[in-house]
């Protein structure tokens, strides 16, 4: 009962807090945003190499890290974040060799300067830089591997409003718990706190969102006992728009016309041949 007034009263927070949520498709039961976001795949050549790194690029790694020696400096940094041309704070420029055409933004984080750098997956690989990185297979694998993970991020992130719906679309909540434990099992979690699943869930806005127990409970319920949330997903169908073709006409069923020639009429009915 308990499980059914909570879930009952998420929705009239909902209403409440429009801002938090898609809205359409969680202040009204049933009704699905068609467009969902999806995650953009890189792709990495294969045939990188590594190659000598630029003086500029020495330079930039050396006075952002602890070490002044860039073979060792090099391995300070970790892959942090990522952003696509969509994100905010984007930059099409890369900060280890000056690119100025890039369409993705790999963010690599210093622990010991606590310094960030926005730069390309290339540069990443070719330069060895980012720990583990000592040749390009590994470094095309850390790069792989964070990309993976990213995406994991991204369904939660981009599908836990949906969530929080009375009755979540069966599809999603599916894709959701799967890429939620992929989180989990990398971390090692396997009894996460609330906390824990906001941070993930939410990222930096989970401050906004910690103290509405109403959200702290739909998590829970989530991870510990996944099948009732399961039970009350609801499958729907996203409809498809109707292709237009050039001639198409709206508003009426389409009718095949069959022509059928008039009969002749017989010689006897002729004018001609009829007596006064």
């Amino acid at each position: 009962m308990l499980c059914q007034l909570v879930i009952y009263d998420i929705i009239s927070l909902l209403d409440k807090k429009e801002h938090v949520f898609h809205k359409g498709r969680c202040c009204i039961i049933g009704q699905f945003t068609k467009n969902k976001p999806r995650f953009k795949v890189i792709k990495i050549d294969p045939n990188k190499k590594m190659c000598d790194p630029k003086p500029f690029t020495i330079l930039v790694i050396n006075e952002n890290s602890l070490s002044t020696e860039y073979d060792k400096a090099r391995f300070e940094w970790n892959l942090n974040d990522y952003k696509n041309e969509t994100s905010e704070g984007f930059s099409n420029i890369c900060q280890l060799c000056g690119n100025p055409h890039l369409k993705h933004n790999f963010i690599i984080h210093n622990p010991n300067t606590d310094k960030f750098l926005s730069v390309g997956s290339t540069c990443i690989i070719r330069f060895g830089v980012v720990k583990g990185n000592i040749d390009v297979e590994s470094g095309t694998q850390i790069v792989e591997n964070f990309m993976k993970e990213r995406e994991h991020y991204f369904n939660v992130r981009s599908l836990v409003k949906g969530m929080m719906v009375r009755q979540p679309d069966a599809k999603d909540f599916q894709m959701f718990y799967k890429s939620l434990k992929k989180i989990l099992d990398s971390k090692n979690l396997k009894e996460p706190t609330i906390d824990e699943l906001g941070e993930i869930c939410y990222g930096e806005r989970w401050v906004e969102f910690k103290e509405v127990e109403l959200i702290r409970e739909r998590l829970r319920l989530i991870w510990y006992r996944p099948m009732i949330i399961n039970d009350m997903t609801v499958k729907t169908k996203v409809r498809k728009d109707r292709e237009i073709k050039e001639g198409t006409t709206f508003g009426h069923k389409s009718r095949t016309s069959v022509y059928i020639p008039a009969a002749g009429r017989s010689t006897s009915f002729k004018t001609d041949s009829i007596s006064d």
